[in-house]
């Protein structure tokens, strides 16, 4: 009978040991045979198999674990993922402004935050020119005001909402500011003199009064050197002589606007009288309105209080804008300046000086404009613009 035969194999570390049970075709002996045993290196990992004669009756050998070798990593220097390429970009642009003459305004800084999360992604800070911008992603955003330089007020500073939805938009939120006046008080000083003579006429009384609601203030009667002074609020004062001697005829005697616009400042009324009748007073001929109106629509506004004076001249008289919005005036022609005490309930008063001709044979209208408290943010779009031609100068041939 054939001796059966067997070939284990097993794997330890990068060694393969091949063992040989016995040789084929060999007799039995009763000699211990010792096994032969051949080393190869660097044979590869094979799994365990047993080979023999009879394959009914097969051997299973376990395989045998061979230990993890762990081979150090070359060490490396952590890179920062690069930004993202193709977000799709907009723009906000920021202007601040002066409310009375639109002056620019620096130093003025605002938040420009996400609608959905409130995060802040720009605080731009506006330069000499009044402006900045910040480049953000498309979407919604709160633009709202974070600070501003003394000596200003907020005339319209939003919160506002913008939307970005197109790569390269640029969207404007424009911040309007008032000039603030430190608190304080002035002086009004009243002089009475002799139209001829220059000399002093003591016991005239002038009343003063608010520009804004006509509230009288106090009185002030002139002493025997002809001067009376008193302190007031700062503020707008219309004054008027109510009181003359008895002998006397009032030549020129108001009423004056005195505005009261820094503390200490001094403001003085001189009223001219004389001892006969007065000169008759010139005839107005020259005609004309001041037209009050809402900046944004148009519309008419009742209740604008103006002053309206000579321009080289101190006195002023009162005028109030009806349903219509429009201030009728005769005055005798000449140069005249408006201005702007009060405006209507709801707009903020635009306290700018109006300069204009008031002429014998023209109808002349002065145009106003006031800004709503309230209004949201103002763009300004130059494609909308009317083109204004220009004028060529000397003879045009025309064909």
């Amino acid at each position: 009978m054939r001796a059966p035969s067997r070939i284990l194999s097993a794997l330890f570390g990068a060694t393969l040991i091949v063992a040989v049970a016995g040789v084929a075709g060999a007799e039995p002996s009763g000699t211990d045979v010792e096994p032969t045993a051949t080393t190869t290196t660097s044979a590869p990992a094979l799994p365990t198999t047993t080979v023999g004669d009879d394959v009914s009756d097969p051997e299973v050998t376990s395989p045998v674990t061979t230990p993890p070798v762990t081979t150090p990593s070359d060490p490396t220097t952590p890179t920062t993922p690069p930004p993202d390429v193709g977000i799709e970009m907009g723009t906000v642009a920021i202007r601040a402004a002066t409310l009375s003459d639109d002056q620019p305004i620096a130093g003025v800084s605002v938040a420009v935050a996400r609608c959905e999360t409130g995060e802040i992604v720009g605080t731009p800070a506006t330069g000499p020119d009044g402006t900045a911008s910040v480049s953000v992603s498309l979407g919604c955003y709160v633009v709202s005001l974070a600070g501003f330089p003394d000596g200003y007020d907020p005339a319209s500073a939003g919160p506002w909402q913008v939307d970005l939805t197109t790569p390269g938009q640029v969207q404007n939120v424009g911040f309007v500011f008032a000039r603030w006046t430190p608190p304080g008080e002035g002086t009004i000083a009243v002089r009475a003199r002799h139209v001829d003579a220059g000399n002093p006429v003591a016991g005239v009384t002038s009343s003063v009064r608010s520009c804004v609601d006509d509230v009288p203030y106090g009185y002030l009667t002139t002493d025997m050197n002809g001067n009376a002074s008193a302190q007031f609020p700062l503020g707008c004062y219309v004054v008027e002589t109510t009181t003359i001697p008895a002998d006397t005829a009032l030549v020129y005697g108001g009423p004056f606007t005195a505005e009261l616009d820094a503390p200490g400042v001094v403001r003085t009324a001189e009223f001219t009288l004389n001892f006969s009748l007065p000169p008759e007073p010139p005839v107005p001929t020259a005609h004309g309105r001041i037209v009050k109106m809402d900046r944004i629509s148009g519309e008419p506004l009742e209740g604008a209080i103006f002053v309206v004076g000579p321009c080289q001249s101190e006195w002023s008289h009162r005028e109030v804008s009806g349903p219509d919005g429009h201030i009728p005036l005769a005055l005798v022609p000449g140069c005249y300046v408006a201005k702007e005490i009060a405006a209507p309930d709801g707009y903020i008063a635009d306290t700018g000086p109006i300069t204009f001709y008031a002429t014998e044979n023209d109808f002349f209208t002065v145009q106003a404009l006031n800004m709503p408290e309230q209004q949201g943010p103002i763009f300004r779009n130059p494609a909308v613009r009317v083109p204004i031609r220009s004028i060529p100068a000397g003879p045009v041939e025309r064909n």
